[in-house]
C-alpha cells in the first residue's frame, strides 16, 4: 500500500513539472515573440538596405572564390 501511495506520489510530482514546464515554455515564447516584432517594426530602411548590401558582397565574395578555385583546377 505504501508503495503504491509513493508511486502516485511520485506521478503527481512529475506530472506537475511537466505542466509547469509546459507553461513556461509558452510563456517565454509569447514574450519572445512580442520583442521580436518590437525590433522588426523599428529597423529603418537604411538598416535593411545595409543588411542587403552585406547578402551582396557576400554572394560576390563567394563567387570570386568561386572563379578562383576553378581557375587552379584549370591549370
Amino acid at each position: 500500500m505504501k508503495i503504491s501511495i509513493q508511486l502516485k506520489k511520485v506521478h503527481l510530482i512529475i506530472t506537475a513539472l511537466l505542466l509547469l514546464n509546459i507553461a513556461a515554455y509558452f510563456t517565454v515564447s509569447a514574450i519572445t515573440k512580442q520583442t521580436k516584432e518590437e525590433v522588426s517594426s523599428s529597423k529603418t530602411i537604411s538598416e535593411a538596405e545595409s543588411y542587403f548590401q552585406s547578402g551582396v558582397k557576400v554572394l560576390n565574395w563567394s563567387y570570386s572564390m568561386l572563379r578562383y578555385f576553378r581557375h587552379q583546377d584549370n591549370t
